[in-house]
């Protein structure tokens, strides 16, 4: 999307304060072209987000910069105090250690939903999905439960 595009809608969302924008992508790095020259504070009502299916890399299925590299870029935009999002949809398999690069995000909520689409896709068991949404409960990120089901592998 060329960057005047975002400049444009930037300016619409700075210009009305009482309202709360979120902004999704498969590629936050471009967020920083947008954080680096908001000294005039117009992201103040905006919610950056990310869809981060896993914290492993799934480069066969998407042509969106790896996973690993969108955890790193959100967890960037957290240290600078943007207020974030992140959408595990749909989920696929990941590590153990998903939940930490989570919590590092800080965000404001998560979004765990599974495919709708049957497209086959490499998935968590439903328990190891439900795991992950209660640690990041206990952790208290709030999160909202999409389409949960078992994997389509489960029987």
């Amino acid at each position: 999307m060329p960057y005047e595009y975002i400049e444009e809608v930037l300016t619409v969302a700075g210009e009305q304060p009482d309202v709360r924008f979120l902004f999704m992508t498969k590629n936050p790095k471009r967020y920083f072209d947008v954080v680096c020259e908001d000294s005039a504070g117009t992201l103040a009502n905006c919610t950056l987000g990310a869809t981060v299916e896993s914290d492993a890399n799934y480069p066969k299925l998407s042509k969106a910069p790896p996973q690993s590299d969108r955890l790193h870029h959100m967890t960037k935009l957290s240290e600078l105090g943007v207020k974030t999002f992140v959408s595990v949809e749909p989920i696929l398999d990941f590590t153990p250690g998903f939940e930490t690069d989570l919590y590092r995000i800080r965000p404001w909520a998560v979004a765990v939903g599974y495919d709708n689409y049957k497209n086959y896709l490499p998935e968590p068991s439903l328990k190891r999905t439900q795991d992950l949404i209660s640690k990041l409960r206990k952790a208290g990120i709030t999160v909202y439960e999409k389409t949960l089901r078992k994997a389509w592998y489960e029987p």
